[in-house]
């Protein structure tokens, strides 16, 4: 997949930006990673788009993430930052 940039992203430092600093796990949200979401209850993320953390950096957008709930196995889509805390952190 090709990325068009309209000239060099920006690169915040994480140091100095302590909100990106605490939410850079949103940005690598990967397929099979357990999280709980905020409204309650966990999930699956089955699908990640929008993952330009590598290409944006710090700067980059939140991924839209889709989810499989464990409870109901209902489907749903939305923001990373719906998501509360990721509980497979083993990387």
């Amino acid at each position: 997949m090709r990325r068009k940039s309209i000239g060099k992203p920006l690169q915040y430092n994480p140091e100095k930006n302590l909100r990106k600093e605490k939410d850079l796990w949103r940005y690598r949200l990967s397929v099979g990673d357990l999280v709980e979401m905020k409204v309650g209850g966990l999930a699956i993320v089955i699908e990640v788009r929008g993952d330009d953390y590598e290409f944006y950096g710090t700067d980059a957008l939140v991924p839209r993430v889709k989810i499989m709930y464990c409870d109901d196995s209902s489907y749903d889509k939305c923001s990373s930052y719906r998501i509360e805390r990721m509980l497979s952190e083993t990387r």
